[in-house]
């Protein structure tokens, strides 16, 4: 159950896809990050990306797997 406080949903999804749609969430997104790189006195806009994926170990199970359908 929702506390008494929280709006309706129809209220809420309103917000939210108006903000996406306006760019609202972006500029939250963007200002933060470039007023950091402002103060350590870099460049505000990143010029490179790094991507990471975590590798997982799996267990080998023994004999054949699968579904015959």
């Amino acid at each position: 159950m929702l506390p008494n406080d929280v709006p309706p949903m129809r209220s809420v999804r309103y917000d939210f896809d108006l903000w996406n749609r306006d760019g609202t969430f972006i500029k939250i997104n963007d200002t933060p990050r470039k007023l950091a790189r402002h103060a350590l006195d870099c460049d505000s806009e990143p010029s490179i990306s790094v991507l990471d994926s975590q590798s997982v170990t799996t267990t080998e199970a023994g004999g054949e797997r699968g579904d015959d359908g």
